[in-house]
């Protein structure tokens, strides 16, 4: 398989089809050279847009479609390189987030233990989640998106999964159909939970996806939901 051919393709079609104001992360290919690179090491200076440091033509490499890893190609690279492992995320632009996953493993506790080097941050003023590859078989709804998006060959060995990032609780909390549901409840969203536990294939992820951005996108519109952080 290629690896300069990864595609987070299930999270590019969520943002295609529902458009929610969320930092997102795209896609990015092995060995791939970006021109800017935004280095933050607090959680406020994040939600803040104050990066601690910049860094210039940053190489990107990817194992795989939320694993990610950067090297500095500046003068002083070991600093640079010292910065990087100390980030808590990095943005490629304004649009484009990873969060760094062992710095993750020390600040929560929960299902962000199998997390390496940087992998896909998504979050608004109401609400943060990760992207990651657990493994298991992709079945029709990945089946569906490489059809949809025209991969014809991608080294894929497992499932995406997006993760909660609970600032509350200090827990990253994988989103099954489950907490979802739980999630819903929280917020009193009833009828998006009617909605989704009457769904016959509730439990497949191209689904719990769906209703997921679905809540995000009302958590974002909602004034009683504080922001996070506060």
């Amino acid at each position: 398989m290629k690896k300069n051919h990864y595609i987070s393709a299930a999270i590019c079609l969520v943002i295609a089809l529902c458009a929610f104001p969320l930092r997102a992360q795209g896609m990015a290919q092995n060995g791939n050279v970006a021109d800017t690179l935004f280095v933050y090491c607090t959680w406020e200076g994040i939600f803040d847009e104050a990066p601690d440091t910049i860094l210039v033509n940053p190489v990107i490499s990817a194992d795989s479609p939320t694993h990610f890893d950067f090297e500095p190609t500046g003068a002083n690279r070991k600093n640079e390189s010292k910065m990087l492992h100390n980030a808590v995320a990095v943005a490629l632009g304004d649009s484009v987030w990873f969060v760094n996953a062992e710095l993750m493993k020390k600040q929560f506790k929960g299902d962000c233990k199998h997390f390496s080097d940087f992998v896909p941050l998504y979050f608004n003023s109401k609400i943060a989640f990760a992207a990651f590859m657990r493994p298991a078989g992709r079945g029709f709804g990945g089946s569906l998106l490489d059809i949809l998006f025209g991969i014809e060959e991608v080294d894929m060995e497992g499932e995406q999964m997006f993760y909660l990032i609970d600032f509350e609780s200090r827990q990253v909390r994988c989103i099954d159909h489950k907490e979802l549901s739980s999630l819903l409840e929280r917020y009193d969203y009833r009828d998006l939970q009617r909605r989704f536990e009457s769904m016959h294939d509730y439990r497949e992820q191209y689904i719990i996806q769906d209703f997921f951005i679905q809540m995000v996108n009302r958590l974002n519109e909602d004034p009683t939901v504080p922001f996070l952080l506060q």
